[in-house]
């Protein structure tokens, strides 16, 4: 069932992480840091550590929620509109 949402989902997240890439105001420590996110929740994963895992999901969609927000700021002030 996951599977099937997620395959319903595809265009969605691709658009938002499409926004989410194109902000002025991503620098390379920004795209290093969403990488070691990345890399950090992989490797709790691979470790066999959910507690480590899910700390570091939560870290990583605080991080996004930050995001968000700069998109959204954005789309209010008329900038890339949703599709």
């Amino acid at each position: 069932m996951i599977r099937v949402q997620m395959e319903g989902m595809r265009s969605v997240q691709r658009e938002v992480s499409e926004l989410f890439s194109r902000r002025a105001n991503r620098t390379d420590a920004d795209w290093n840091a969403t990488v070691e996110r990345h890399r950090a929740i992989y490797e709790a994963i691979a470790a066999g550590e959910p507690d480590l895992a899910e700390q570091k999901i939560i870290a990583h969609f605080e991080a996004a929620d930050i995001a968000s927000l700069e998109v959204a700021e954005k789309l209010g002030k008329g900038g890339d509109t949703p599709r």
